[in-house]
């Protein structure tokens, strides 16, 4: 029998988590590294063109972030921006500032879906779909139509028959004394297509589409979907069966697809774990569980009968062609997670002395830089390309935030009063004053 199992792919925020070196040697001081402390206030106006007096932000997806602001006659607007604080456009009023941001130039909204300048590019009027299906995976959106099929009333009997057949559904219209029968709907059929970030159909509707056959013959169908990867779509046509899995690219649907690697499967009678090396190929590892996948490596468990003949879990970050990248076995584990972006892992840890820490590796296994050490009610977010940043607690219930770039440079946010993590290099951030602003990692502002 094979389980399949779909794995998160990304992180917005890790609360309540941290780690260190190897267990045997923790580390019980904050890292030594030269600190650079940047006072927001200082820096108000350096790097901001025209403020935009702000009052609402959302974080940055595909270089656009929706906001609301103060115009020059105390007028509260909304506007789409982009990274460098230029609008974009005013938002529409049927477009919502929370939700799904933009990915691939598109974002959906409902059964809209509208492109980067505010314009709809495609909804049921202009496109000619009931409802959409899925959200924006990848600038692909599923879309289905329902219509019915007109079936005829009951014929008299004296009444001609004649029968039509479309490659559709076949129906038959019955006459009666030279008066056509009344029309009765009593079935439909389902249509499902494809559209792509320019609001084109990549597949036209159509009962030929793989999901629309496999929802139409399901024994009790149910519309149930997944997102995995940028073209993949993971779907139960029935919650009772086996998940099967789209490809937007290729237009195919199958119960068996492994070719990911955000899927794998057990076979439980031999013992083998498959994994995704990529599209095309697959890895075949004997014993290994995985728990943990990532963009280009994965967390595996392997179960080993060790010299003295004792059992021990060994615990290793591979790349999809196979290879160790890294042993974690010794790490005390902080939580059961792991964390890998940026070709860096993030291992919390409980170091045995009360203290959490993050113990920081490169993707070959080596330190990235010093442990960071946290408090029991420090928190951390997920890091961009420079670093993370961690929200430190004091136990009188006091708030700061500081940024721990890779090479170990420590710079304290001393005027940011309340943080939401980055996004695409920019942090939506409140000041000590009440300020709303866009910050980088080097506490500069940017935005406000």
């Amino acid at each position: 029998m094979r389980k399949y199992a779909a794995i998160l792919c990304a992180v917005a925020m890790l609360g309540g988590l941290c780690a260190c070196k190897k267990a045997d040697k923790p580390a019980d001081t904050k890292p030594t590294a030269t600190t650079t402390t940047t006072t927001t206030s200082t820096t108000m106006e350096e790097g901001v063109k025209k403020p935009l007096n702000l009052t609402y932000a959302t974080g940055f997806s595909d270089g656009v972030a929706l906001v609301r602001y103060t115009d020059t006659d105390g007028v509260e607007q909304a506007a789409a921006i982009n990274t460098a604080g230029e609008i974009l456009f005013a938002l529409p009023e049927d477009m919502p500032l929370d939700g799904e941001g933009y990915k691939n130039g598109i974002r959906v909204v409902g059964n809209v879906i509208y492109d980067k300048t505010g314009t709809v590019i495609a909804s049921p009027e202009i496109s000619g779909y009931d409802a959409l299906m899925t959200g924006n995976c990848g600038g692909y959106v599923l879309a289905k139509k329902a219509t019915p099929i007109i079936l005829p009333a009951p014929a008299p009997e004296n009444a001609t028959t004649t029968t039509t057949t479309s490659s559709d559904t076949t129906g038959s219209t019955t006459t009666a004394g030279g008066i056509n029968s009344i029309p009765v709907t009593s079935a439909e059929y389902l249509t499902i297509g494809v559209l792509n970030n320019k609001g084109e159909w990549v597949h036209p509707l159509s009962v030929d589409h793989p999901i629309a056959q496999a929802i139409t013959h399901a024994a009790q169908p149910a519309e149930n979907f997944t997102y995995l990867t940028t073209d993949v779509l993971m779907v139960y046509v029935d919650l009772a069966s086996t998940p099967q899995y789209y490809s937007f690219v290729n237009n195919t649907l199958t119960p068996n697809y492994a070719h990911y690697e955000s899927i794998n499967y057990q076979d439980e009678d031999a013992g083998i774990y498959q994994i995704a090396a990529d599209n095309t190929q697959k890895l075949v590892i004997g014993n290994v569980v995985s728990d943990y996948f990532f963009k280009d490596a994965f967390i595996g468990r392997t179960v080993v009968e060790n010299k003295e003949g004792e059992v021990e879990t060994l615990v290793k970050l591979y790349d999809y062609t196979g290879k160790v990248l890294s042993d974690l076995t010794d790490y005390p584990l902080w939580g059961n997670r792991y964390y890998f972006i940026y070709d860096r892992l993030i291992v919390p840890i409980d170091d045995g002395s009360g203290s959490r820490q993050l113990v920081i590796l490169n993707k070959d296994g080596t330190p990235a830089c010093d442990p960071v050490v946290l408090g029991l009610r420090d928190i951390f977010y997920a890091p961009d390309e420079t670093g993370i940043v961690v929200e430190n607690h004091t136990a009188e219930g006091a708030v700061s935030y500081c940024h721990y770039s890779w090479d170990g440079t420590v710079t304290p946010y001393t005027d940011v009063a309340a943080f939401a993590g980055f996004t695409e290099g920019l942090a939506a951030v409140t000041l000590a004053d009440g300020t709303l602003c866009y910050i980088n990692h080097k506490a500069e502002i940017v935005i406000r």
